[in-house]
């Protein structure tokens, strides 16, 4: 049986080493947060439940914190993949809340909903350096992030009136 760190680490390394060749910064900030939340939940597994038996407090936080960070990013990133990411990522997290209020959830449903929503973030963030990669080829550099709204709306906005 092949360990859970090169089943799904070697994956994702091999995607963080590409995003940073070939990904622009939102490719680049999902693939390191990706990977700095699998670093933290491998150190976590010393110290915490891996069975699937109860919801781990360590890789609920962890969890928790990845959807915050991905939630900024798919704010932030003038891309449409990060919704998506943040989306799989979202399973992860209710499955933690899936366990505690559904006691007769069986290990292995809780575990597929752990790490079943994993490869498929990977899936989407390739699918994400991809285009990113491509769309450059095709129509050069793009921006990477949105403009704030707040610039958006005084930029649009009509003159003051004169006061009389």
């Amino acid at each position: 049986m092949i360990p859970p760190l090169i089943r799904f680490g070697l994956p994702l390394l091999l995607i963080w080493i590409w995003s940073m060749r070939q990904g622009g910064a939102p490719e680049r900030v999902g693939a390191s947060t990706l990977l700095a939340a699998e670093i933290a939940s491998y150190l976590a597994a010393f110290v915490g439940n891996r069975r699937f038996l109860a919801p781990d407090m360590t890789t609920t936080i962890i969890d928790a914190a990845l959807i915050v960070a991905l939630g900024v990013l798919a704010l932030r990133a003038n891309r449409l993949w990060p919704t998506f990411l943040l989306a799989t990522h979202m399973i992860t997290v209710l499955s933690h809340f899936d366990i505690v209020v559904n006691r007769h959830l069986r290990p292995l449903g809780y575990a597929v909903m752990q790490i079943a929503p994993a490869y498929l973030g990977l899936a989407v963030l390739g699918a994400g350096i991809w285009r990113y990669h491509h769309r450059t080829i095709q129509n050069g550099a793009e921006p990477s992030w949105r403009r704030p709204s707040s610039s958006r709306s005084a930029a649009n906005a009509p003159p003051p009136a004169p006061i009389s």
